[in-house]
């Protein structure tokens, strides 16, 4: 699906074994069209910090996160779009969607309950 639409953001929920994610993660980063899109993956065990350090994933949630910690993976990822975006001027516009979610991201955080 990624590859058909090019989404802003993919998000990887897997109950799949455990080297199936880091592999969709690899594909993923490793094909032009796709390369770009932040991926935050949802595995069903997080690996440890060495082993997590090799998924190429822009973010790690635990399957047991809350409303506030998805969407704080989210504003990080789009943050770190935006600052990818500010250093090749070309592709930049100060009044961008991405600003545009990122302060919106950040009225819903505010109110959202810790659990």
């Amino acid at each position: 699906m990624a590859y058909s639409s090019v989404p802003d953001i993919i998000i990887v929920q897997s109950h799949l074994p455990q080297d199936h994610p880091l592999a969709a993660c690899n594909a993923l980063k490793g094909n032009q069209a796709t390369s770009h899109i932040p991926i935050i993956l949802i595995p069903d065990h997080i690996p440890g910090r060495e082993k997590a350090a090799f998924y190429p994933a822009d973010a790690i949630l635990a399957f047991s996160f809350t409303k506030k910690e998805l969407m704080i993976a989210i504003q990080n990822v789009i943050s770190l779009k935006i600052q990818l975006m500010q250093r090749y001027p070309i592709f930049y516009k100060s009044d961008n969607a991405f600003s545009r979610e990122q302060a919106y991201l950040n009225q819903v955080i505010e109110q959202l309950p810790e659990k």
